[in-house]
């Protein structure tokens, strides 16, 4: 067991909680020998616990090979814990709105250690383009929603986050010389937006804004994202002002005290 900074872990519990984190990062079943394998345990402690979570509807197991997949409790769990979301809550109508304005989809995003997280969206009818899922975690340095959050975040705070994470290359645009990157967000932060001039998909624009709390302090980010032969540079730019007016009133509603006002 590991030591944690108030006490010890509970080694059941906390081997209870790997699987159910496995569970969710599979698109497939997993097979017992398989969930057993991955974690370095015996495959009768691994049956055990995966008893208990079926049990209370966490895991469940089916089809003819009997693997286990996420159950309907842990789904139900975290849509309660999404729903208490604060910046979900608050955030629902302005994602409807900057949807209609601009036609395209709108994604609301929380950040979360070092990844934004997407919390909400609201697609464009009819119209295929990258669309992330609900939960999906995104690096934070080469997305428009991502850029938005950490150039607000303090000096201290975005260099601890620049230090401990790894910025990798998407496409062509990623910028991934730290000086730049640096350079990059001051602008973001001075203008008031964000845009991923294909940095992250290829084809894909994308263009964000601040969401602060009442303490002032950057919760996420809100903005839309569309096909860059629709989005052009042209068309971000025009865009900007509505979706930097959508994060600034969704920001008074989480409580900021808008002093330009």
């Amino acid at each position: 067991m590991t030591d944690s900074p108030k006490g010890r872990l509970i080694q059941s519990l906390d081997r209870a909680l790997k699987i159910l984190d496995v569970l969710a990062d599979r698109d497939e079943p997993i097979g017992l020998t398989e969930l057993a394998t991955s974690m370095g345990l015996d495959s009768s402690t691994v049956y055990r616990l995966l008893y208990t979570l079926r049990v209370h509807g966490y895991a469940r197991q089916g089809g003819r090979d009997r693997r286990y997949r996420l159950g309907p409790k842990a789904i139900e769990l975290g849509q309660k814990a999404l729903q208490k979301f604060t910046l979900l809550e608050r955030g629902r109508p302005f994602l409807r709105e900057l949807a209609a304005k601009s036609e395209e989809t709108a994604t609301l995003v929380g950040l979360v250690g070092n990844s934004t997280v997407c919390v909400s969206k609201k697609e464009r009818p009819g119209f295929l383009t990258f669309s992330p899922r609900i939960g999906a975690e995104a690096p934070p340095y080469c997305t428009a929603t991502g850029k938005a959050v950490i150039a607000n975040l303090p000096e201290v705070e975005l260099e601890q986050l620049l230090d401990s994470i790894e910025i990798v290359r998407r496409t062509d645009n990623t910028i991934t010389e730290p000086a730049a990157l640096k350079e990059h967000l001051r602008t973001v932060r001075e203008q008031g937006y964000a845009v991923d001039d294909e940095e992250y998909h290829p084809g894909i624009r994308c263009v964000a804004a601040p969401v602060f709390d009442h303490n002032g302090a950057v919760v996420g980010s809100i903005g839309i994202s569309a096909a860059a032969t629709s989005l052009t540079p042209e068309k971000a730019e025009q865009i900007a002002p509505v979706v930097m007016d959508i994060g600034r009133r969704l920001s008074i509603g989480m409580g900021y005290l808008d002093e330009s006002e």
